[in-house]
């Protein structure tokens, strides 16, 4: 039996011949379908336009949206995205914004990808102002915006020393329900250590650790830097003392913090929980105090993981109820809710879970699916119904373990009508 190719095989050759580079055979592929009668659509030339981009060849990728036009073929939003941000990256901002200008003409919408594209183009070229006009033009027209939009943003204007004008955008983010996450933080305490705004940095991050996020491997060794560097304000301490986690060294070794490192204690404390030498590291976590140091979130975290190791979440937890709810990490609740449910603790873990939430922290992803199988394993499939609403409503969904243990009952429970219904919300 003679098998034709169609559309899509001959597509599938445009597109490996495109990412390897191989252009002439890629047209030549598109030459043949156009032959035989197997026209390419918008996805084939989507490809090949995307290789012509890749290889700087924009005179080619250009032909090729005229090509579209040509053969009557209607473009989509990503025909032009990819050509605007190929311009862009190419730093030719003018013929971007004519692009842009045609895809309305074309009747395309303009998404918060097209938009994202441009505002890194302008803040690429140094051009934060025009950047801020055009974001908040977009933002008046009720065009969607989304995290990464103001993530481009800040980075822009910070980096054009606009830092005054960054906070007030960072501070804007949540009129449109959006909630700035660690590479948001980050990037705006990173402008303000910059600039020298250490009271306002001190602020963010006081905030940054009470939603359970870390500095990363850029704003850490900036803030030693600026230590070392003999900055005397008492704010850099205090935000060195607030977050100061495990990354690698950014300065040479020669080069010793006056600042007492307070995670070197809390880092002896983590080694010694993993050789379950809890005693030890609860003395080490007592002489913190007694040196005159704060122990961290961080510190914290490590030690509970610790006692759940042990199996025993219970034993120390009072010690840990001294210190604020609100203070606690994701990453804190996360391993308090694990080493509960595992030793069957689960309604101790209920109301932790609650807890948590009546302190403003919000569950994230991997938190419901640990309070879900604790509730499954101790066969509260009530309990266990409702945290699956709640956490698909809040667009979550549940991992491979969570489906997994739902597959094990369903097997062994006979199909029960509760578990099926749990089960196929999962997968909606």
């Amino acid at each position: 039996m003679k098998i034709s190719p169609d559309v899509q095989t001959f597509s599938i050759l445009v597109d490996a011949y495109s990412k390897s580079g191989k252009l002439d055979d890629a047209k030549y592929i598109i030459q043949m379908m156009n032959e035989r009668g197997e026209y390419p659509n918008i996805v084939t030339y989507n490809t090949l336009m995307q290789a012509y981009c890749s290889q700087g060849q924009m005179d080619g990728a250009l032909a090729v949206l005229n090509t579209i036009k040509s053969k009557k073929i209607m473009p989509i939003s990503y025909t032009y995205n990819i050509l605007l941000d190929a311009y862009c990256r190419e730093l030719k901002l003018d013929i971007a914004m004519d692009l842009y200008r045609k895809m309305a003409f074309d009747g395309l919408s303009r998404t918060v990808i097209t938009h994202n594209i441009l505002l890194h183009g302008l803040c690429l070229l140094g051009k934060s102002m025009e950047a801020l006009t055009f974001f908040y033009k977009i933002q008046d027209q009720g065009h969607m915006l989304n995290i990464l939009t103001y993530r481009t943003m800040l980075t822009g204007l910070c980096k054009n020393q606009y830092v005054d004008k960054a906070l007030s955008l960072f501070y804007l983010i949540s009129d449109n329900c959006l909630f700035p996450d660690r590479d948001t933080y980050n990037i705006i305490i990173r402008g303000c250590l910059s600039n020298k705004k250490y009271d306002e940095a001190c602020k963010l991050v006081d905030k940054m650790v009470d939603f359970g996020f870390l500095a990363d491997a850029i704003t850490s060794p900036l803030l030693k830097y600026l230590l070392i560097s003999g900055e005397q304000d008492p704010n850099l301490l205090a935000m060195h003392q607030k977050f100061l986690h495990s990354v690698e060294e950014a300065m040479p070794a020669k080069h010793k913090v006056t600042p007492v490192d307070i995670n070197s204690e809390a880092k002896a404390g983590g080694e010694t929980s993993k050789e379950l030498k809890l005693g030890i590291a609860m003395d080490i976590y007592r002489n913190m105090a007694s040196d005159g140091l704060s122990p961290t979130v961080v510190t914290h975290n490590i030690l509970l993981h610790g006692l759940c190791r042990l199996g025993k979440p219970m034993e120390e937890l009072s010690f840990f109820i001294r210190f604020k709810i609100k203070a606690m990490s994701q990453i804190w609740f996360g391993t308090l809710l694990g080493g509960l449910c595992k030793n069957n603790y689960v309604n101790k873990a209920l109301s932790f879970f609650q807890a948590m939430e009546c302190n403003g922290l919000i569950p994230e992803s991997d938190t419901y699916n640990i309070i879900i199988r604790g509730c499954l394993r101790s066969k509260k499939y009530d309990e266990a119904c409702k945290l699956v609403h709640k956490m698909v409503d809040c667009s979550f969904s549940s991992d491979a373990s969570t489906t997994s243990l739902l597959q094990h009952l369903l097997s062994s429970k006979g199909h029960d009508p509760t578990l099926l219904a749990l089960y196929q919300k999962c997968l909606h």
